[in-house]
């Protein structure tokens, strides 16, 4: 049975986010992480992000003014990504390319090159590799979260939520812009869950 989205148009209380989210998750299957509403950059609705050591729903109080059906695909996007483990991935894999740059400096530094020109030889390099990963990751990231959401919600859940996004599109920075180019754009994203092959919803 798909997931009722939300009914309600614009105007919701930013104080029932938390509990709309603790819905979402719910159904998702997962313990309700704590929620904190906050203001993010233009653009951005919801995220998991660490806060005082323990991860957290960030929702900006905008997305109650957002239509139901938006909202909640704003919500339920990063809860079925964090439920994926997405968010510790690439946190180890960028972990694990920060350790590889140190050990490097390192092993020039003991070698008796000095520190400066190690730092210059290893930067560059280091950043340039956690920048790869991270466009890698981010494109296959999306595309799981948005299989297994309309596996869990049902088929047309995120349509709302992708034509919304589609529509009004973030203003980006440099760095943003460079990710956006390797991340499918909505439409891209709508074609492939059209093309996904129905499946029951789990219960």
């Amino acid at each position: 049975m798909a997931f009722q989205a939300g009914a309600y148009c614009c105007g919701m209380d930013p104080h029932d986010l938390p509990a709309r989210a603790s819905s979402l998750a719910r159904h998702v299957g997962m313990p309700t992480p704590p929620v904190v509403i906050a203001g993010l950059r233009d653009g951005m609705y919801a995220c998991f992000a660490k806060r005082q050591g323990a991860w957290a729903l960030r929702v900006d109080p905008r997305t109650a003014g957002l239509p139901g059906p938006v909202a909640d695909g704003y919500l339920a996007h990063p809860l079925v990504a964090a439920s994926l483990g997405q968010h510790r991935r690439l946190l180890r894999r960028v972990r694990a390319v920060t350790w590889l740059a140190a050990a490097a400096g390192l092993a020039l530094v003991v070698k008796g090159v000095g520190l400066g020109w190690t730092l210059l030889a290893i930067l560059p390099p280091a950043w340039l590799l956690v920048t790869v990963v991270h466009l890698r990751t981010a494109r296959q990231h999306v595309l799981e979260a948005d299989r297994r959401t309309a596996e869990l919600f049902g088929p047309g859940f995120l349509l709302p939520f992708l034509e919304y996004v589609q529509a009004n599109p973030p203003p980006l920075n440099r760095w943003a812009r460079l990710v956006m180019r390797a991340v499918p754009t909505p439409a891209q994203r709508r074609a492939r869950l059209d093309a996904q092959p129905s499946r029951p919803t789990p219960r």
